[in-house]
């Protein structure tokens, strides 16, 4: 065997043996998010939640099931993140190439100690059984677990994050003021916030109102946002001028959130008026370019036929 069969040899073995490892390894079809849970500070007889994420990276469709297991396992319950009332069923599907929010319910025991509680949030894909005549094939699972750490606390903690936004700041008297506001909860037992808003006139106090949470909204879960119910005020017999509103937002007797909102009220045809002026305000830029582009154009249209035009009419007077 000569220098080059040998190369020729070696380099064949070398190709099998890449495709070998090419074509037995396997696909991960099934990904979550593997940073730990943690929960520093449950309070017993509350739920606390925690969002998940599940990705099927295969080409075909999949079905998985997810489970809980540890000292935390009996306590975990499973729903997908547009439905909180139904529970994930045991075997569920994702589509290929798509991916599936879900959160994990922790509902805390009454009567457990004081302490630190540990365990696994794990997904895992169902294997696929294939029969034929002479056997059946089982595919091979996929498993990919999530560390959870809880920790019992006695202490109660009323916190919560929010954001509190204007639909718009100048409207006119046939419009409402409309406030959106999302309270995600960071304590550790459920709230139901209340709204307080406070509109002013020159510093003059002209409404003042309290929102109680509605009793037929569930209840916010410890790491949970909730969007609550828009806000809205309507100036009364179609006063006009600059008005600030005071928004603060109670859990029972505490703040949770605040914020001041200087807004204005126009009357319809200034309103139209001031519609113009910020969409030319907004437009000058895109209009500038328009022109320019025009401009360019017609420069490039020149330079390139108008030429050619005033050589054909130069060498026609030259014939004549």
């Amino acid at each position: 065997m000569n220098k080059y069969s040998t190369v020729s040899f070696f380099t064949l073995i070398i190709a099998i043996f890449a495709s070998s490892l090419f074509f037995a390894a396997p696909a991960y079809g099934i990904g979550q998010i593997t940073t730990p849970i943690v929960i520093p500070n449950a309070i017993r007889g509350e739920e606390v939640a925690a969002d998940l994420v599940f990705v099927n990276s295969d080409i075909t469709k999949g079905n998985f099931k997810l489970s809980a297991s540890g000292e935390i396992g009996n306590w975990t319950t499973f729903y997908t993140a547009t439905d909180k009332k139904n529970k994930i069923a045991d075997i569920f599907s994702i589509l290929a190439n798509t991916q599936m929010g879900a959160v994990a319910i922790f509902t805390i025991p009454m009567d457990i100690p004081n302490g630190t509680y540990k365990g696994v949030v794990t997904v895992e894909t169902v294997p696929d059984v294939e029969t034929t005549s002479d056997s059946t094939h089982i595919s091979v699972g996929q498993t990919i677990s999530r560390s959870v750490s809880i920790t019992i606390t006695e202490k109660e903690d009323v916190a919560a994050s929010v954001s509190i936004i204007p639909l718009k700041y100048t409207f006119s008297p046939k419009e409402k003021l409309n406030l959106t506001i999302h309270v995600r909860n960071t304590g550790n037992i459920t709230i139901k916030p209340s709204v307080r808003l406070n509109i002013t006139e020159a510093g003059n106090s002209i409404f003042d109102v309290i929102y109680p949470y509605p009793n037929t909204k569930d209840v916010i879960k410890p790491s949970t946002t909730v969007t609550l119910d828009p806000i809205q005020w309507q100036p009364m017999d179609g006063k006009l001028g600059d008005f600030v509103a005071n928004v603060e937002v109670l859990v029972g007797d505490v703040s949770v959130g605040k914020s001041v909102i200087p807004f204005t009220v126009v009357a319809d045809r200034n309103m139209f008026l001031a519609s113009i002026e910020n969409f030319a305000n907004g437009s000058m830029w895109s209009i500038t370019l328009m022109l320019v582009g025009i401009l360019a154009l017609l420069t490039f249209g020149f330079l390139k036929f108008g030429k050619k035009f005033l050589n054909r009419k130069k060498n026609s007077q030259t014939i004549l």
